[in-house]
């Protein structure tokens, strides 16, 4: 009747978050789930599972979101409409989804949606859960979603330009990606590492979903005399990925990596921790900090960090992501992010 009407969210609605303004209706205690760190992070994140979002915040606490909602069984509103919603504000930056289903008539709703979010250059990313009959028969006990056609859904959804996370673990991956970097260009990857093993790991990931960059003839010039300049020449091959090898310092990192962008849409640069060369003071993080910064400032590419370590290098970590760098714990974890928003 044209006439006003609330929407309700739920029933077996956990909570919604708006950070920015320091709004939290979930019913976890504090001491359970710390709330959100206030910002202006333009991240939203939708899930038809509350325990999944939950879970997702106290994983990755550092997330700067703007908006997250959990959406219950979704009687009233469903994920089509907060993502219609979404589309109808310009401006607003990414959208991650967490799906176990679409009940009837919500899936072509969702798809028109998702083509305005990609029209406005906002990436749309979407784990769905429930891929097989014994995940869909969960799914239906647990938020009533309804089964249908998974690889004729995913490609309508992925048609109008959503991208598909194949596990939580590449879901997270790709979010600590837009969280740091919402307008994310992605394109020819080059890794810079001072560990073999993370250049061969790398290189095995690397193909038509993720693009390695290469050097030509004059970049490779360069290369070498750089190389020979920091005394590596012997050591290093002049090619990518680039493995410094152990013996590379904050200074070997910093002149090839300069380098680097000028062949590459995205830089990766791995930080191994453990040799004497690399200082992992909250001193010598700032260093390297503040020139990564800058490179991706200047460059206007995304510049990402891998810290290959545990609890003990978590402070050398924290100093990257106060910056707002991308920052890993695994080097796959860095490129199978990027490959899913490719």
């Amino acid at each position: 009747a044209g006439r006003w009407t609330p929407a309700v969210l739920g029933p077996n609605f956990l909570g919604h978050w708006v950070p920015g303004r320091r709004l939290n209706t979930s019913f976890i205690p504090a001491g359970k789930l710390p709330a959100p760190r206030a910002g202006d992070g333009e991240l939203t994140l939708l899930s038809q599972s509350g325990a999944f979002l939950l879970c997702l915040l106290s994983r990755q606490p550092a997330l700067r979101f703007g908006l997250g909602i959990a959406l219950g069984n979704q009687l009233d509103v469903a994920l089509c409409d907060v993502l219609s919603a979404l589309a109808a504000e310009p401006g607003r930056g990414p959208v991650a989804c967490y799906v176990e289903g679409f009940g009837p008539g919500q899936l072509v709703p969702a798809a028109e949606a998702i083509a305005k979010l990609r029209a406005q250059g906002r990436h749309v990313l979407i784990h769905r859960a429930g891929n097989t009959a014994a995940g869909q028969a969960a799914a239906a006990s647990h938020t009533g979603a309804m089964a249908g056609d998974i690889n004729l859904e995913r490609a309508l959804l992925e048609r109008a330009g959503a991208r598909f996370a194949g596990s939580i673990a590449e879901f997270d991956a790709a979010l600590v990606w837009l969280d740091a970097c919402p307008q994310l260009q992605t394109g020819p990857v080059a890794l810079v590492t001072n560990a073999g093993f993370e250049s061969v790991n790398g290189s095995d990931l690397f193909g038509s979903g993720l693009p390695a960059a290469h050097l030509d003839d004059t970049a490779q010039q360069t290369l070498r005399t750089l190389l020979q300049r920091h005394e590596l020449s012997g050591l290093v091959a002049a090619r990518l990925p680039l493995d410094l090898t152990p013996m590379a310092g904050p200074s070997d990192f910093i002149a090839t990596s300069a380098l680097m962008l000028d062949s590459a849409a995205v830089l990766v640069v791995g930080l191994v921790p453990f040799t004497r060369q690399l200082d992992t003071s909250r001193d010598g993080a700032a260093k390297l900090v503040r020139f990564l910064s800058a490179l991706r400032d200047v460059h206007r590419k995304p510049v990402a960090v891998v810290v290959d370590a545990g609890a003990d290098y978590a402070e050398f970590r924290q100093v990257f992501q106060e910056a707002g760098l991308p920052v890993f714990s695994r080097m796959e974890a860095a490129l199978r992010g990027l490959r899913v928003l490719g």
